[in-house]
């Protein structure tokens, strides 16, 4: 790859990280941040749901913004956002005030994730493609590493509003160098207008909305489910921040391997979606053991397929795949605010009650995605 290319690459992902880090840093930091601002931790899906549902309400017209904005000033005003909402959230003294930030969070992370497809689809040559979105897709995980390490390194040192603070430092500044998407970068989208029909778009939506519902119970509830089992809160979180380095590290070798076959991505998506699904059944244990397994596990295989999908549904989706991935996206934030929000409730009477669906959805997930090839396999050979 070239230097140009490298540049766009990591601009793509530290604004994509950004978009995620209101959510998946507080969920790192809620430790502190309930002690701080006086509300019971399971509080947390509450927040969590309030974050996504702002992105599911709002991600199909930011991509369609997206589209029209092009990619590049979509990711300047999204990483700008990002920053400002990370600001609040240093600031914000009590759980409304956080809730109202976060739902302001939704609404970046549903402009800087269709902004980021498109700019990788616009930016990279076809045969790079894979590596690319499997790069660009490692900002969510990379969000949670971030807020992993936070724990012992910030947070329990100068306190948890200075996370926010230099995140915020980071998205402001990263907005202001994103380069622009040259006319021979553009040249490289494929000229075969595609669009995938309603139905598998919509299964294509379930895939990721289930997996999402999983893996977002896992990234948001982690620190506190392993502080549950008997873990001390800074090796919470150096757990928290190995099992997402396990997903990126998966995210990329996928995409790496998808660029030298044609096709079939769905899938492996499926199968690591039901591996995913049978390793979760270990986070409902009361060992400290099986649940420090489990973690990384679930964290490789249940998170670590995003860039092989949203590959699949650019490839599907030529004509436009900013608006695609912004219709699939919906998914993915609907999933990621109900699961949580049911993890939620169901903790607060039983913590092994609530980690018992995290299997559930990935399974349906699994199942979803099948029915997505199938549908798709359909209108291919029609």
């Amino acid at each position: 790859m070239t230097s140009t290319t490298v540049r766009q690459l990591g601009v793509a992902l530290v604004t994509t990280s950004a978009g995620a880090l209101p959510v998946f840093l507080t969920s790192a930091l809620i430790l502190q941040v309930s002690v701080e601002l006086e509300f019971p931790v399971e509080q947390l899906g509450a927040a969590v749901a309030i974050y996504f549902a702002a992105g599911a309400l709002t991600s199909a017209p930011m991509g369609r913004l997206s589209e029209r904005l092009g990619p590049a000033q979509a990711l300047r005003f999204g990483g700008a956002l990002s920053a400002v909402c990370l600001l609040l959230i240093a600031v914000s003294w009590d759980f409304v005030t956080l809730a109202a930030c976060l739902l302001l969070g939704g609404v970046c992370n549903a402009l800087c994730q269709p902004a980021a497809n498109l700019y990788v689809t616009r930016s990279i040559d076809r045969s790079r493609r894979g590596l690319a979105l499997a790069l660009k897709q490692s900002a969510i995980p990379a969000a949670t590493l971030i807020g992993g390490l936070a724990v012992p390194l910030i947070s329990l040192t100068v306190g948890w509003r200075w996370a926010f603070v230099g995140c915020a430092v980071m998205a402001a500044v990263t907005a202001s160098v994103v380069p622009a998407v040259s006319d021979t970068a553009k040249a490289t989208t494929p000229e075969k207008g595609d669009r995938a029909p309603l139905g598998a778009m919509l299964l294509l939506a379930s895939t990721v909305g289930f997996g999402a519902a999983g893996a977002g119970c896992l990234a948001s509830f982690a620190v506190a489910g392993a502080a549950r089992v008997g873990l001390v809160e800074s090796s919470a979180g150096w757990l928290v921040a190995f099992g997402s380095a396990l997903a990126v590290a998966t995210r990329l070798a996928l995409g790496y391997r998808a660029d030298m076959r044609d096709g079939g991505h769905l899938k492996i998506v499926a199968g690591m979606l039901a591996v995913g699904g049978c390793a979760a059944v270990g986070l409902s244990t009361s060992s400290p053991a099986a649940f420090g397994l489990a973690v990384p596990i679930v964290f490789s295989f249940g998170w670590g397929w995003p860039g092989l999908f949203n590959l699949s549904v650019v490839s599907h989706n030529s004509a436009a795949p900013g608006a695609a991935t912004g219709f699939t996206q919906t998914g993915t934030y609907l999933g990621a605010a109900v699961g949580p929000g049911i993890f939620g409730l169901l903790a607060t009477n039983s913590w092994t009650q609530a980690w018992s669906i995290v299997p559930v959805f990935f399974l349906l997930a699994a199942c979803a995605g099948i029915g997505a090839r199938r549908a798709l396999q359909q209108h291919r050979n029609s």
